[in-house]
């Protein structure tokens, strides 16, 4: 018969064998740890990429995966086509290099973070599923950015605005064309791609159109003449009749879009010799005086007053310092190239075109657009205020006593209002003042006589009184008429 205490005995003998055997098994695995940890070698069963690297030490692993993806960064080739464009590129060429020391140090450390329980299970872990590690690369940004550069410039192509042109009295049209661009983010994007996982095929260059911003659909609207003006001049002046049909060939052909503001000065640039120009009178301080351009005023102002007739909005406009011979006072609008401009706004909702010629002896500008307004527009100006020139006498040490010379004719100056008027058949319906113009006087200088004279007889003497007091009694002008620049 057994006793109770035998039964106890039993167990406990059990317990402690169990106890011992697990202690044997948790001494065996921390010495398996211990001993794995101090051989320097990464876990069995672990791989990177498809290499495996169990077993080695971090300078071995290093050196096998360097042998094995070495050789892919030399012979891969990232191909990029556009159309019958290509571009092949070495990954070797790209800057294109491998992590291999984050992908060794991150392989050695499988196992080795954590507790040793956590340790422990890592490793149990690789023996199930082998971990594999990936094994990523970068690329010089500049060698692909210089890549993507050559690309460009030879994809990349700016579209094509329609143009119209009026030849013999009829517009001809030529088409627009759609333009090309490389999407160059999104290249940037599949070069960085291929690159991270070997991609070794054909990748085609990502591209937008961009559509040209004047179409024929545009052009085709204008037909009719919104607004003319012509001025006429001397064509035996060669200079100035030269000058008048280098300005008016600037602007014509002008094609201004709807909103587009229109500059004089920026359409026909520097008025130099270089440029054709040549001398001719031009308007300085109140004087006629010789200057390369001379003229050039003729065309901006037959501009003005055809942008004015096609109820276009002006922006910027200067009258002369003096009077001009071919439009009357208040209707002019001089130019000098970095100093004054002409300049309007095409205010209309669709597209105009200028028409200059030059006829002979008469410059003709046309306007045309889609729509001729329903009223016609004139300019009517008032002179408001005339004012005399002021006489100032010098004295000249190279003339004799008693002798008087006219240096400069005095000329009048006006002070001018001027209004847009606006007709329908021959009814005024409306006007408004567009301007206030201030035409300086010129003065009148005499130069009088400071130098002695010589003795003379009494005779003599007797008929240089009589001159001088005949002298004394002429009229000076006081204002002339200006007929050119």
């Amino acid at each position: 018969m057994k006793t109770n205490f035998e039964g106890i005995d039993k167990r406990k003998a059990f317990l402690w064998g169990a106890g011992l055997i697990l202690i044997v098994i948790v001494i065996g695995l921390i010495a398996m740890l211990a001993l794995s940890f101090n051989s320097g070698k990464i876990h069995p069963h672990i791989y990177i990429e498809e290499v495996d690297v169990g077993g080695l030490s971090k300078e071995e692993a290093l050196a096998k995966i360097q042998k094995i993806y070495d050789k892919g960064v030399s012979e891969n080739q990232l191909q990029l086509h556009f159309e019958s464009q290509e571009w092949k590129r070495s990954y070797q060429e790209l800057g294109y290099t491998y992590l291999y020391e984050e992908a060794v140090a991150e392989a050695y450390g499988v196992g080795r973070s954590g507790s040793i329980i956590e340790q422990l299970k890592q490793i149990m872990r690789t023996r199930k599923t082998a971990p594999v590690i990936r094994l990523r690369g970068k690329h010089q940004g500049e060698k692909v950015a210089i890549l993507i550069g050559e690309i460009r410039s030879e994809v990349d192509k700016e579209p094509i605005n329609a143009k119209i042109k009026r030849e013999e009295g009829t517009f001809v049209i030529t088409e627009e064309e759609v333009g090309v661009q490389v999407d160059q983010v999104l290249l940037r994007t599949r070069i960085r791609e291929a690159l991270a996982s070997s991609y070794s095929g054909i990748l085609p260059v990502p591209v937008k159109h961009v559509l040209a911003s004047v179409t024929r659909e545009d052009l085709k609207v204008i037909e009719v003449t919104i607004g003319e003006f012509a001025t006429n001049f001397n064509a035996q002046q060669e200079g100035r009749t030269k000058n008048i049909e280098i300005g008016s060939s600037s602007i014509d052909g002008t094609l201004i879009m709807p909103g587009e503001i229109f500059s004089f000065n920026e359409k026909t640039g520097p008025r130099s010799v270089e440029e054709g120009y040549q001398e001719a009178p031009v308007i300085l301080a109140g004087r006629l005086v010789p200057g390369v351009g001379g003229g050039i005023c003729q065309v901006s102002t037959t501009l003005y007053n055809a942008v004015i007739r096609g109820d276009l909005e002006i922006v910027n406009r200067q009258n002369h310092s003096l009077p001009v011979s071919y439009v009357p006072l208040g209707h002019d609008a001089t130019v000098a190239y970095g100093y004054l401009d002409f300049e309007f706004k095409n205010s209309t909702e669709h597209p105009i075109y200028i028409e200059s010629t030059v006829l002979g002896n008469r410059l003709e500008v046309r306007i045309f657009g889609k729509n001729v307004p329903p009223y016609q527009v004139r300019l009517a100006s008032e002179i408001v205020e005339r004012i005399s020139p002021t006489r100032e006498v010098k004295q000249d040490p190279n003339l004799l006593v008693g002798e008087r010379k006219v240096q400069q004719e005095g000329k009048q100056g006006y002070r001018v209002k001027t209004d847009k008027v606006y007709y329908e058949g021959n009814q005024e319906i409306r006007r408004e003042q567009i301007s206030t113009d201030y035409y300086p006087p010129v003065k009148t200088i005499i130069a009088e006589g400071t130098k002695p004279r010589p003795q003379r007889s009494e005779a003599n003497q007797e008929d240089i009184e009589e001159s001088r007091e005949l002298k004394e009694a002429e009229e000076i002008p006081e204002d002339s008429e200006v007929s050119e620049e």
